[in-house]
């Protein structure tokens, strides 16, 4: 792995009023937004997609809509003491009730501070990750960059946070040409990975994903994002004469048989320029066949501890019982098997991660976040891991991690993804050193 600059502890500062104006968008604000709406063509050939593992992470921001996620944005703040957290709310009201929540966890207020966008409630999904991606300019400026478009926002307030984060903190905002979401795509040093479903999108309507296609579209986001841009997926492959052979999704309806899973980083973790994790449900399906039916039934009494949603519990727990008991694999493990084997053959480490995917949202080990830096002399890689109380799973989890070098710090709270599909990378959009 590439050394790294050795990265300074952070000072965490409280928060400054302007993060906390409870007012809808202002004249001023969106003035200043319009003034840091740059034109793409002015920075798009000093502008490079930040790295999703180089360095330590200075500061995660989440999106909170209601209580759903407390568990684990508590959880991150007290496992991750280092990194300043900045939560964007809808309403002071919604601000008002996680402080309450840091204080009953004693958690001092000055660990996070807020964006508060002064919009409904239900207007602002969870998902920080998808609606914009952080990208630096040559001389390290944060640059905050919104695609065209996305597969379809979630919140309708999605759309509207990259322009309060810079209307608050003054980066610089721009809008690709392209159609993207951030969970479709994961960067190291080196490489951009891009989901066959998100190139696919890039498309134009009604034209077959041909190599020459492809290709065309690999080039705008080579330009676009500046790193060497590698496509993960496809199933049905596309030969000289446009007929649907066996890798690529010959039209945009066919896009659900373009990946494994809908986002890459479900399932596609890179670790740094020349090592990544890939899901692999044949090694969840070997530890829940170690598993007896009392095993399952304590990993429920443990999960009710502090989950309240009792469906999910029996959904999710027979859900694995029935994994175990199955005689066929997972459907996407043909396609998961694939994608290593392609990854393996360019020249990449590839590690596998225990994953789970039947009748349930997945249970996803690789919905991540890494870090590569130097620590007194020593290269570390590092993962806040989410956890989702079955001990079994997590464990093996860690393990897997662990086995390759990899230093885990586990994030507890993440069982209510398996509901929204979706966990740690998800909730999380980072800015680092």
């Amino acid at each position: 792995m590439d050394p790294i600059e050795q990265s300074q502890p952070l000072k965490i500062v409280p928060s400054s009023p302007d993060l906390t104006d409870t007012t809808d968008m202002t004249r001023e604000a969106a003035k200043l937004i319009e003034t840091r709406r740059d034109k793409l063509e002015e920075l798009e050939s000093s502008v490079e997609i930040a790295s999703n593992t180089e360095g330590k992470i200075q500061e995660v921001i989440f999106q909170r809509s209601g209580d759903y996620f407390d568990f684990a944005y508590i959880s991150f703040l007290q496992n991750r003491p280092d990194i300043l957290i900045t939560m964007v709310v809808s309403s002071e009201e919604e601000k008002r009730d996680f402080l309450g929540k840091m204080k009953i966890a004693d958690i001092p207020s000055s660990r996070c501070r807020f964006i508060v966008m002064g919009v409904n409630d239900k207007d602002i999904s969870v998902w920080a990750r998808d609606s914009y991606v952080m990208t630096r300019t040559s001389d390290g400026k944060n640059v905050v960059m919104e695609p065209r478009g996305r597969t379809y926002y979630p919140g309708h307030g999605d759309r509207d946070v990259a322009d309060r984060i810079v209307a608050t903190t003054g980066e610089r905002l721009i809008t690709s040409p392209l159609i993207f979401d951030g969970g479709d795509m994961r960067a190291s040093g080196k490489y951009l990975f891009v989901g066959a479903i998100t190139i696919i999108q890039n498309i134009p309507a009604g034209e077959l994903a041909t190599p020459e296609n492809v290709q065309k579209v690999v080039a705008k986001f080579k330009k676009q994002f500046g790193k060497e841009v590698i496509v993960v997926g496809f199933t049905q492959k596309i030969d000289e004469h446009g007929n649907a052979g066996e890798y690529l999704a010959p039209l945009k309806t066919d896009m659900d048989k373009a990946e494994p899973v809908f986002h890459l980083d479900l399932y596609f973790t890179p670790l740094s320029n020349n090592t990544i994790a890939i899901a692999d449900p044949q090694l969840t399906k070997e530890i829940l066949e170690k598993m007896k039916d009392t095993d399952f039934d304590k990993a429920t009494v443990e999960l009710q501890k502090y989950e309240d949603n009792t469906y999910l519990i029996e959904r999710t727990i027979g859900a694995l019982k029935q994994f175990r008991n199955a005689t066929e694999s997972l459907s996407n493990q043909e396609d998961l098997d694939r994608i290593a084997a392609d990854m393996k053959s360019q020249g990449f480490n590839v590690i596998r991660i225990p994953y789970f995917q039947r009748y349930v949202s997945p249970i996803s080990y690789n919905n991540a976040l890494v870090e590569n830096f130097l620590e007194n002399g020593k290269q570390i890689t590092q993962i806040s891991l989410p956890q989702y109380g079955i001990k079994e799973l997590d464990e093996s989890a860690v393990h897997a991690y662990e086995r390759a070098g990899v230093r885990v710090l586990p994030i507890n709270g993440l069982f209510r993804g398996i509901d929204l599909m979706g966990a740690l990378n998800c909730l999380t959009s980072e800015k680092r050193k």
